[in-house]
């Protein structure tokens, strides 16, 4: 008993030669692009460079239009390949040792000049300022009222000596007073007296 006729299998037969023509094709086209880009890599990473300087803007405004799509591919990406990514760092450095050290050195002194410039500034001197009294142990609601008060205050709060503020430590030099057991401010003094207090 014939469970299909003549025709619905002439139909199938139809069907599958024309999809495995398609699939045939596109392992084909797909081949000849692997082959493509080894016969042609510098060519085509000219042609890449060349079109990102020519659509710079575009590309930037694209970019940063979809950045969230970036962010979640790159970081799923990033999920799915951390070894592959890890050998690729590696072999790349070992590579490219020179051109690294070249390119550290240049963004070393490019970043200690701006940091230079930052820290010069009023802005900086109060974040430097403030992150040494954090490290050193103060624990405060209002670090900007404590620098305020800490730039204000003229004289010393326990012997009344003018303050100056130094890059070398003098007797005179302006200091912050906290208690080293609560971390809580006390007083804007003189280096003399606050050394005098210790704890």
């Amino acid at each position: 008993m014939n469970l299909i006729n003549e025709n619905d299998y002439k139909e199938i037969v139809i069907y599958f030669t024309k999809n495995m023509n398609d699939v045939l094709k596109k392992e084909h086209r797909r081949l000849y692009l692997i082959k493509y880009h080894q016969d042609n890599k510098e060519k085509i990473k000219k042609y890449r460079k060349q079109y990102r300087a020519d659509n710079k803007e575009k590309i930037n405004k694209y970019v940063k239009n979809n950045k969230e799509k970036y962010s979640k591919k790159s970081k799923e990406w990033y999920k799915n390949n951390k070894e592959h990514k890890r050998l690729y760092d590696l072999s790349y450095r070992e590579k490219n040792k020179e051109k690294i050290n070249k390119q550290s050195i240049k963004r070393y002194y490019e970043k200690n000049d701006e940091i230079k410039k930052y820290r010069q500034s009023p802005n900086g001197k109060k974040t430097y300022r403030i992150s040494k009294w954090k490290k050193r142990g103060l624990i405060c609601d209002d670090y900007n009222l404590i620098y305020e008060k800490y730039l204000n205050t003229l004289n010393c709060d326990n012997c009344n000596c003018l303050l100056t503020i130094d890059r070398y430590l003098k007797s005179s030099t302006k200091c912050m007073d906290h208690d080293h057991n609560t971390g809580l401010f006390r007083n804007i003094l003189c280096h003399s007296c606050n050394t005098k207090r210790r704890y």
